[in-house]
């Protein structure tokens, strides 16, 4: 449960070994770091909890708060199950650089103000789904942020799913030069009321842009969104999107079977400007 320290294991040839079941890393501390560098860590028969999993308190968050845990730069880290539990608030984990973060079973985020950051790097949960959770009560909310040309969450299964509960959030953080492929490579989004979607960095886009239009696929697969009322209504949800993005910008479902999340993005007007002598 200590506080304000930092793991780094980095280079090629490094090996860890590890003969416990699951690694309970964190604890209840603060402002720690495991940080992970051009290495290749297996744990294919372990379970890693950034937090106690026996310690589930959602009323009051003693878990661990505000640490990081960083796949970065071609590092490959191999786990059977991630979890972040119920009662642990404000941790990142980050995934960049090349780098890849797998898991052979679930991938799950809980508690309230966490977050999955993916820049440039590969999410690529198991054989049942990725799940971002969080507590209906909570004012911030679990979120995964996709930023970079080229940031993948995906699922090995072909009847996975991203499951979004409470105040869970998706935030596309588009580049200047557009997504290289879809983000979210996954067969099934499922966002239950209370979800959002975010898209920034859409006017710097537009802005870059050399053809009049351009139109980017989100998501590989299909995303259900639903109502307060448990009934599966998109438009209302896409409409509150596109109000918050640049004229000519707009989010829309390709169809009505596939349901995969599309952006347009059309050209701004080149700027010019007079000067008077």
């Amino acid at each position: 449960d200590a506080s304000n320290n930092t793991v780094r294991i980095e280079g090629e040839d490094t090996r860890v070994s590890y003969t416990g079941g699951t690694w309970h890393f964190f604890g209840k501390g603060r402002h720690n770091t495991f940080l992970l560098k051009d290495c290749n860590l297996d744990l294919s028969n372990h379970n890693f909890y950034m937090g106690n999993s026996y310690d589930n308190n959602v009323e009051n968050r003693t878990g661990s708060t505000n640490n990081t845990l960083a796949v970065d730069r071609n590092a490959t880290f191999l786990v059977a199950r991630f979890y972040v539990p119920e009662n642990c608030c404000g941790n990142t984990v980050f995934v960049g650089g090349g780098a890849t973060f797998k898991t052979t079973q679930d991938f799950r985020i809980g508690g309230g103000g966490n977050s999955l950051v993916v820049s440039n790097g590969t999410v690529a949960a198991g054989n049942y789904y990725a799940l971002v959770v969080s507590n209906a009560a909570e004012e911030v909310c679990n979120s995964i942020v996709l930023k970079g040309e080229a940031p993948i969450l995906k699922t090995s299964s072909s009847s996975a799913e991203v499951l979004l509960y409470g105040n869970s959030r998706i935030h596309f953080d588009v580049p200047a030069c557009g997504y290289s492929a879809p983000p979210l490579q996954v067969p099934w989004i499922r966002m239950r009321s209370g979800g959002s979607i975010v898209i920034s960095g859409v006017e710097t886009l537009a802005r870059s842009l050399k053809a009049r239009t351009a139109t980017y696929q989100l998501t590989s697969g299909g995303i259900f969104i639903y109502d307060a009322l448990g009934n599966e209504n998109p438009q209302p949800f896409l409409n509150e999107i596109n109000a918050t993005l640049p004229e000519g910008s707009r989010v829309y479902l390709s169809n009505t079977w596939d349901r995969k999340l599309m952006l347009s993005v059309t050209r701004y007007p080149r700027n010019f400007s007079v000067t008077f002598r």
